[in-house]
């Protein structure tokens, strides 16, 4: 039996050719995105891939000089975005945003903000016990659960003491500091 192998002209893309050039991790994860914004600055449509081949056969279509004009265009365009190293920004500098699509400002205060997810850790002895009580929650430390124990502990006080005055004044809700019986 004889196998034949077929050859087949594997045509790499301008995607590809770009992805292929970049070695680290992290910037294979940032470039693509960046890429990304210079076509929305030049108009170009569809994914990436298409946006990629877009430029290629534009580069083709025209000379060197009209690629590398858009280029230094959307550089000029991305710098008035920059303040300076060491020159002070202005005063409501951190009251608006802009943003990096269609260049629109926008106040901080307009601006819906995004809900967070928060990391929730419930611990639970008995997996089993499953109450009305919601897990974390100490009913010890709550405000009725301070005022039942108060009243647990005026009641055992009561209890425990024969003088009738004495329990006439913890009754209408004076403090016993110390108390004795001979």
């Amino acid at each position: 039996m004889e196998l034949q192998l077929e050859q087949q002209e594997q045509v790499l893309t301008p995607y590809d050719n770009f992805l292929y050039a970049l070695k680290a991790k992290e910037t294979k994860r940032q470039y693509p995105h960046r890429l990304d914004k210079f076509f929305t600055f030049m108009d170009f449509n569809g994914t990436i891939e298409e946006k990629c081949t877009k430029l290629y056969e534009f580069s083709n279509k025209n000379n060197a000089n009209a690629s590398e004009f858009y280029l230094i265009k959307f550089i000029n365009h991305q710098k008035k975005r920059i303040y300076p190293q060491g020159e002070p920004v202005p005063v409501d500098y951190y009251n608006f945003l802009q943003c990096y699509e269609c260049d629109s400002v926008y106040a901080v205060y307009e601006l819906e903000k995004e809900s967070q997810i928060k990391d929730v850790v419930e611990t639970v002895d008995n997996p089993f016990d499953i109450g009305t009580s919601f897990p974390g929650i100490d009913k010890r430390t709550s405000v009725g659960g301070k005022n039942a124990r108060k009243k647990r502990e005026r009641q055992k006080q009561l209890d425990d003491i024969t003088d009738d005055d004495v329990k006439r004044a913890l009754a209408k809700g004076h403090t016993l500091f110390s108390y004795s019986e001979h």
